[in-house]
């Protein structure tokens, strides 16, 4: 669960984010919605752990991911702005090239009671992932 609480956030003389608090459950998605200036993207980068609230504390679970994509970014050479968004997903990717693989392998396989065959159906099994997430 993401939990933001009592979030406050000043520049100058202006107060952009008051007592801001909020939770987002497991599961739920969200919209931020405000005219322009309204601390919408202050709030993400705050969330994204980009910066830091003058007051007010961010919760977060160790396993907890952020993807935050910039408004104005600066792209590597010949890379798209999808090039940079499929980066948030890396480790999916990779855990279905590997789930791939161990199904590639197991298919030419018949020593059905080895121990690295078995080791090849365990590893086919991700872990469980607490709360729900």
């Amino acid at each position: 669960m993401l939990s933001l609480n009592n979030i406050f956030v000043k520049y100058g003389n202006r107060t952009l984010l008051d007592s801001v608090s909020l939770v987002v459950k497991p599961g739920e998605r969200i919209g931020l919605v405000g005219r322009n200036g309204a601390g919408k993207s202050t709030l993400l980068k705050i969330i994204a752990n980009e910066m830091s609230p003058h007051e007010g504390n961010v919760v977060k679970p160790t396993h907890f991911t952020v993807g935050y994509l910039h408004q104005d970014m600066l792209l590597p050479k010949g890379k798209t702005v999808l090039d940079e968004t499929m980066t948030a997903f890396a480790e999916v990717l990779a855990l279905e090239k590997q789930l791939h693989d161990i199904q590639e392998e197991l298919v030419h396989r018949e020593d059905y009671e080895s121990e690295s065959y078995h080791k090849l159906l365990e590893d086919m099994v991700p872990p469980p992932m607490p709360n729900g997430y």
